[in-house]
Formats: C-alpha cells, sequence, structure tokens
C-alpha cells in the first residue's frame, strides 16, 4: 500500500529560507546581548557589593552578596520576561514553519522539477523530445548542465523517467544535482540551521532562569553544526 504524501501549506523560495536563517541568526544574537546584559548588570552589582562589605568576614560578605544579587538578578529576570518570551516566541514559530516548509526542499530533483512548471518553453522543449533517441537525449543533458538551463534540464528529467530504469541515456539525479545541487545545499544547510538555532535559543532560555547548564544538549548542537555540509562559496549570493 502506497502511503499518500503530506501536503504542505507552507512555501518559501531558496531566497526567503536564507532569509529567514540569517533572521534567526540575528534572533539568537539578540537573545546573547539581553541575556548578557542581565548577568553583567548582576556581575557589577556583586562586586559593588564586595567593595562595600569589606568590614565583614568572608562567608559573611560571601553570603550578603549571593543574598542580594539573588534577588536582583530576579528582578531583572522579571523584567526582562517580556523580551525574552518574544525571543522564544519567534523562535518556535520560525521552527515550525521551516519543518513544512522542508518538504519541498527534499531533493536537488524536487527542486529542478519546479522550475518554470508549466511554461511555453517547457512544455515546447518536452514536445521536442519525446522522440529522441537515447544519445541525442544524454547530448542534451551534457548541454542543460554546461548552459545552466533549467527548462530544459527538467524536461529532459522528466522524459527520462518514462525511459526503463536499466536504459536510461543519464542520471536524472546528476542532472538535478548539476543544475540547482549548488542552491540545494544552501538551502538544506540553512533549513537544519533554523532548526538548530531554534533549539539552542530554547535552551539558552532554559539555562539562564535555572542556572543548570545542559553539557548534553550543548554537545548535540556541536555535533549537528560540525556535520551539515560546507555550501559552495563560489555559489554563494
Amino acid at each position: 500500500m502506497i502511503q499518500n504524501e503530506k501536503l504542505s501549506a507552507h512555501w518559501a523560495s531558496v531566497t526567503e529560507v536564507l532569509e529567514r536563517h540569517e533572521q534567526m541568526k540575528q534572533l539568537r544574537e539578540r537573545q546573547l546581548a539581553l541575556l548578557g546584559s542581565i548577568d553583567g548588570r548582576v556581575q557589577a552589582k556583586r562586586a559593588e557589593l564586595e567593595d562595600s562589605l569589606g568590614d565583614l568576614t568572608t562567608a559573611e560578605r560571601l553570603s550578603v552578596a549571593n543574598r542580594v544579587t539573588g534577588s536582583f538578578r530576579r528582578e531583572l529576570i522579571d523584567g526582562s520576561d517580556k523580551a525574552r518570551t518574544e525571543v522564544l516566541r519567534v523562535a518556535v514559530r520560525q521552527m515550525n514553519e521551516i519543518k513544512a516548509i522542508a518538504v519541498h526542499y527534499r531533493s536537488a530533483m524536487q527542486m529542478l522539477m519546479r522550475e518554470n512548471l508549466g511554461s511555453p518553453r517547457r512544455s515546447f522543449i518536452a514536445s521536442q523530445i519525446e522522440s529522441s533517441g537515447l544519445v541525442e537525449l544524454a547530448s542534451l543533458a551534457s548541454f542543460a548542465i554546461a548552459t545552466r538551463d533549467m527548462e530544459l534540464g527538467a524536461a529532459l528529467c522528466a522524459r527520462n523517467s518514462g525511459i526503463k530504469a536499466t536504459a536510461r541515456p543519464f542520471s536524472s539525479s546528476e542532472l538535478a544535482q548539476g543544475l540547482v545541487g549548488p542552491d540545494f545545499d544552501r538551502v538544506t544547510v540553512a533549513i537544519a540551521e533554523i532548526e538548530l538555532i531554534g533549539r539552542e535559543i530554547i535552551n539558552a532560555d532554559r539555562v539562564f532562569l535555572t542556572r543548570r547548564p545542559n553539557p548534553v544538549a550543548k554537545m548535540s548542537a556541536a555535533l549537528t553544526r560540525a556535520a551539515l555540509p560546507t555550501p559552495d562559496p563560489v555559489t554563494a549570493e
């Protein structure tokens, strides 16, 4: 039994996905600045207290400093609740939306087959190559990559799909990778990093509130980021 494909109502172009990626990086920087500012003010308060408690013993100074800075930190956290909540809200929304958008970027082939779908030229090319032989189709596939002709490439892949797998004159996957591979790599990394940054934002807020580091989450994020492919810098816009 063939399982029906899950449909997605969310769409974003490659450019829009890359823009979302930049927005998430900026959101993370905004969070770091906000949390860093609070920690900085708390540290400054502690230093101020320690300078004014010179007559007390070390234990007494530590007790007073912990009590006062703890209360001060709670005040700052309460005051930052709206800003922190907004950062989290935006991060979760972006994560949820990018999961739906990712459905449209599962392969380079999927991206190529959307190129100028239904255009008169693509339809004309499809009719022209309907009776082309295998040698001619292979030659046209090379020509499509050399000239970066997306419509020709899409039409050729559609034509290739109608040929018995063992007799196909070229690899449709190789053709798609040659035409849209760089864009596919860039958007794949962007989608993965949007999800990753979102998890980092959520974890950072949790650690900030509880003051309990989560080394497992930190290590997981580092390993995930290290495993991401590096897009071709030559094709980056």
